[in-house]
């Protein structure tokens, strides 16, 4: 019974992961892609999925760099070990409306939906597509219903669907300057 007490005081002490802790970003163009991310403990750093009709596709995640703060993502094979091969790597970048984010000056920030657009995606996603088609006939030349949907939806943005994409997620537009 003592035992008991304490694994319920210790498991007490442990902050618990609610439900709507994640981020989902959707595409505005293609809804069916969306991406799923949960915070990680610096600002702009998170880790989660690529997915298409709600079942995850590729691993996502986002960081920080040194120096000039440029935030960027990653996109991985999804994969149970460490062996993972990065599919697309390059700038998670933010706009507020239709403001960019980390260029608008103060005085002239508008509120508005937190949007994000990864410039790079498109290609690099097109490239990492094998020129021989895998086993089930697909490729970068005869696309399956999911890597037609990710190629599309990758030139286009992606809006904040949920009020949890407000807390840390983005390093510039983080309130979508409410005022």
């Amino acid at each position: 019974m003592k035992r008991l007490f304490i694994l319920l005081l210790l498991l007490g002490l442990f902050p618990s992961v609610k439900a709507d802790s994640v981020c989902v970003l959707t595409s505005e163009t293609y809804p069916d892609v969306t991406i799923k991310l949960k915070k990680l403990k610096g600002l702009g750093e998170s880790i989660g999925t690529l997915d298409s009709k709600n079942k995850p596709a590729y691993n996502f995640r986002t960081g920080v760099q040194n120096g000039y703060w440029k935030h960027y993502y990653v996109i991985s094979e999804l994969s149970a070990d460490d062996s993972k091969k990065n599919i697309s790597v390059g700038r998670f970048f933010e706009f507020v409306g239709n403001q960019p984010a980390p260029g608008t000056p103060k005085e002239d920030r508008k509120p508005g939906k937190l949007r994000v657009i990864l410039p790079d995606m498109s290609t690099s996603y097109y490239y990492h597509l094998d020129n021989v088609p895998n086993e089930e006939g697909y490729g970068r030349f005869n696309q399956s219903p999911l890597m037609k949907s990710v190629l599309k939806a990758s030139d286009n943005f992606f809006v904040a669907s949920n009020e949890e994409c407000s807390n840390g997620y983005f390093i510039y537009g983080g309130n979508g300057w409410k005022k």
